[in-house]
């Protein structure tokens, strides 16, 4: 009996310490995986925590940054902040970014301004990729539609379709590389509102063709004027 005892509590200790290992390398292995996961940046009004679905987006392809010498910065056209004929405005973004085998910039959320006297319910968003050091244009392209309730003269701070740097910067590489400084402007190309109105950007382009109703804007807001945008 004692003899039975004994292996039993020999038996105990021994599976008592599996346990514990297995749960410590659990954790190590755990904390390693979350040590790997870009972190987000933000403005420093919207400091706000990376939402998982967010970085499951960031790493479900795996590293995505192209290799080369190159950086890149986002941040809202600063010509719409000024231009009262938009009825709606992009003020801020908030960006995903990481290092080393992870470097990428993915474009995630964005505070919006309706400065109309209508409730918005879907935007659509304009981007454009230009140099840094002399603000050439390099590419140009759209988000598609998407939900934004935004109730008149107020401002929110919603997830956007994903604005994915490394993949929109593909026709720039040259040998499976890419260098430069890049910055990667937003700005409100459409509004759908709830009553259905529709609102667009003007094209300074022939073979674009553009559909926009008008908008009434908020008392203080100057008469509407047809807001246009450059082209290629």
């Amino acid at each position: 009996m004692k003899h039975s005892t004994a292996l039993t509590v020999l038996f105990s200790i021994l599976f008592t310490l599996i346990v514990m290992t297995l749960g410590s390398r659990h954790s190590a292995t755990q904390s390693a995986i979350e040590n790997s996961i870009p972190q987000e940046t933000a403005s420093s009004t919207l400091q706000r925590r990376t939402k998982s679905e967010e970085t499951a987006e960031f790493i479900k392809d795996g590293p995505q940054g192209p290799a080369g010498l190159w950086g890149v910065a986002a941040r809202p056209d600063p010509a719409q902040l000024g231009d009262f004929n938009m009825p709606v405005i992009l003020v801020s973004t908030q960006s995903m970014a990481g290092k080393g085998k992870w470097a990428n910039l993915i474009v995630s959320r964005g505070a919006f301004q309706n400065r109309s006297a209508k409730a918005v319910s879907n935007i659509q968003l304009r981007w454009v990729l230009r140099s840094i050091d002399d603000s050439s244009e390099f590419l140009q392209g759209s988000t598609s539609m998407f939900e934004m309730r935004l109730l008149a003269a107020s401002t929110k701070l919603k997830r956007i379709p994903f604005i994915n740097f490394a993949k929109i910067a593909r026709p720039l590489l040259k040998e499976g590389q890419l260098n430069g400084e890049y910055l990667l402007e937003l700005s409100v190309e459409a509004v759908q509102f709830e009553d259905g109105g529709l609102w667009k950007q003007e094209q300074d382009c022939p073979s674009h063709t553009v559909r926009r109703t008008r908008w009434r804007p908020w008392p203080s807001c100057p008469p509407l004027a047809p807001s246009r945008s450059r082209c290629p």
